[in-house]
């Protein structure tokens, strides 16, 4: 019976893992910080991390505590106080 618990939470930890959830939030950070002055929407962000774009809103707002769209303003708005 111990073989097959330490089994049955190898195979859980590999499902449920939070790694993936952080890799969609911090490329998608990521990409915003460096091209934030292209033209950029949800439905981009969502395909390029191959996942929905309610799932990647969800993610990004609960390691970031915004929406990728607030972050986007407020990036620019950082980035157009410094040009003044």
């Amino acid at each position: 019976m111990n073989h097959y618990i330490q089994e049955v939470e190898r195979i859980k930890g590999i499902c449920f893992s939070n790694e993936i959830q952080i890799d969609v939030a911090v490329n998608t950070k990521r990409y915003i910080d460096t091209d934030f002055d292209k033209e950029i929407n949800l439905d981009l962000l969502a395909h390029l991390q191959l996942t929905s774009k309610y799932h990647l809103i969800r993610v990004f707002k609960k390691y970031y505590g915004v929406t990728p769209r607030q972050y986007l303003i407020n990036k620019r708005i950082v980035k157009r106080r410094k040009n003044f």
